[in-house]
């Protein structure tokens, strides 16, 4: 019977294979052609813009030059498609704007014009930032300074490190998730910044990175790599400020990210970060500096509950600061100490500093027993206070706060100006780039605010870096998902 059925069974026809493929070659050309067709609208659309982008950034550009202008000198006529101004500058040197061969903006004194924007070009400007009051141009600032778009695909959270006067280190996740770093380089004259070449140093992932300096070359960043948590040594070459790396090592195969890290000696170092359970962690991490390889000693899980976005700053010799996002994601801080015999860690009894909400923390020391903690509120609201340590009892305990942004205040990170002033810049109302100045009074360590201004009006996960007396190194993403730095000026904005 089985015989029979099998003999029975119908196989397709030569008529019936022609048929399918037949068929199956329609549904293909109309098919295949709408692919394309995406794909060239996604490329169309992502050159308009580019090009608006580095339209509006040119304009800046003119604008802040044409202001300062003694006299305009010279123009090219309307109907010239390749056209050119000059003009005298207040330092009495003539300057020219060129149109030059292949569509590149030339820029320089008449003689010795340099390359500015155009294709395949980097291009830097000098940027502005807006006060809030909307009362139009009257309240301009200006940031001394300039853009660098230093990744056109993204630069997903960015971390900033300095490596000497005028060189910074910044780590990033790019397009696909994965890691890159760039040195970016600061002109403390014109403030005028550049970069050197980019660097990929993990291709699958290298999310959330977090930067240390070892020595005057080497440096080590934590990151989420594509197995948990990742740690690896890029060594910065100082003749061209080009990056290498050694070998990676995966600190935690369990899970885990956003890792903060603290330079403990020369070859250890204190990271934090959320468990994969969202619980808090920390660990030593020691650094061989003769092969650069990278171990870890015992690890302490500091907050079995929930730590996540941990941030950190030193104390003591031995004692850290660890303000995190906590239980039932309220504002919580604990001292962490590391044992210079063996880098085991303990900690002391947590602080709630903030019972409803208190997301990103962030912390700059003030002096040896004050940190301010800016942070991310009930309503993303932005809000700060002074947290006060004691490392005899390893207790911490708050000052009064201050909401310094009542509207929102996403990812708040601090660069000190000094003992007294404190420069804050955020995600704010909009997706706007913000930034506001501190001020602590060690009378009473109340915290006031100046006026908040607008750098940019497209801004996630920024991070700073002080580069100058009032000058400091702002790296953040755009809402186009590309990495720009800029240089904000914001001493005349203190309170």
């Amino acid at each position: 019977m089985g015989d029979a059925q099998r003999s029975c069974s119908k196989a397709l026809t030569m008529l019936e294979m022609i048929i399918s493929l037949a068929i199956i070659a329609v549904i293909f050309a109309v098919v295949l052609p709408q692919f394309r067709n995406i794909e060239n609208s996604w490329a169309t659309k992502r050159a308009t813009a580019d090009a608006i982008q580095n339209g509006r950034i040119l304009v800046s550009y003119l604008n802040q030059n044409l202001a300062k202008a003694a006299q305009i000198t010279a123009v090219s006529d309307p109907c010239d498609t390749t056209g050119y101004i000059e003009f005298e500058g207040n330092d009495a040197i003539t300057y020219r704007y060129e149109i030059g061969a292949d569509n590149i903006v030339e820029f320089g004194p008449v003689g010795t014009l340099s390359d500015l924007a155009g294709p395949d070009q980097t291009f830097t400007a000098s940027a502005y930032i807006r006060t809030n009051a909307g009362d139009g141009d009257t309240d301009v600032q200006e940031v001394v300074g300039s853009e660098l778009l230093f990744d056109g695909g993204a630069g997903e959270k960015p971390a900033l490190c300095q490596i000497d006067a005028t060189h910074y280190l910044c780590a990033y996740a790019g397009s696909g998730w994965d890691g890159w770093a760039v040195v970016m380089i600061v002109n403390p004259t014109d403030w005028i910044v550049t970069k050197g070449p980019s660097f990929e140093y993990d291709v699958d992932n290298g999310e959330s990175p977090a930067l240390s300096q070892i020595d005057a070359t080497h440096y080590l960043c934590a990151y989420v790599g594509f197995n948990g948590p990742t740690a690896v040594v890029l060594t910065v070459n100082t003749a061209d400020w080009s990056i290498t790396k050694e070998t990676p090592f995966d600190f935690d195969l369990d899970g885990g990210t956003d890792p903060a890290l603290y330079q403990i000696d020369a070859a250890h170092y204190l990271c934090v970060y959320e468990g994969k359970s969202s619980d808090g962690w920390a660990a030593v991490l020691t650094v061989d500096t003769g092969t650069w390889t990278i171990t870890k000693e015992t690890s302490l899980e500091f907050d079995v509950r929930k730590g996540m976005s941990p941030a950190l700053s030193r104390i003591d010799q031995d004692d850290y600061l660890c303000a995190y996002r906590g239980n039932r994601d309220d504002g919580y801080a604990v001292i962490l100490t590391v044992d210079p015999g063996d880098f085991s860690i303990t900690k002391g009894a947590p602080l709630e500093f903030d019972t409803t909400k208190g997301h990103a923390p962030t912390l700059s020391m003030i002096d040896a027993s004050h940190f301010l903690c800016a942070y991310q509120g009930a309503r993303d609201d932005g809000w700060a206070t002074v947290l006060a340590v004691n490392t005899t009892t390893k207790t911490i305990t708050k000052e009064t706060e201050l909401e310094f942004d009542m509207t929102k205040a996403v990812d708040p990170v601090l660069s000190k100006e000094d003992d007294e002033y404190y420069l804050c810049a955020y995600e704010g109302s909009g997706a706007d780039g913000t930034a506001i100045v501190l001020k602590v009074d060690s009378t009473d360590w109340t915290i006031s605010a100046g006026q908040s201004v607008e750098f940019d009006n497209n801004c996630h996960g920024p991070d700073l870096v002080k580069v100058g007396e009032k000058h400091h190194l702002c790296a953040y993403e755009s809402n186009a998902l590309d990495g720009w730095a800029v240089i904000l000026n914001v001493g005349e904005l203190r309170p």
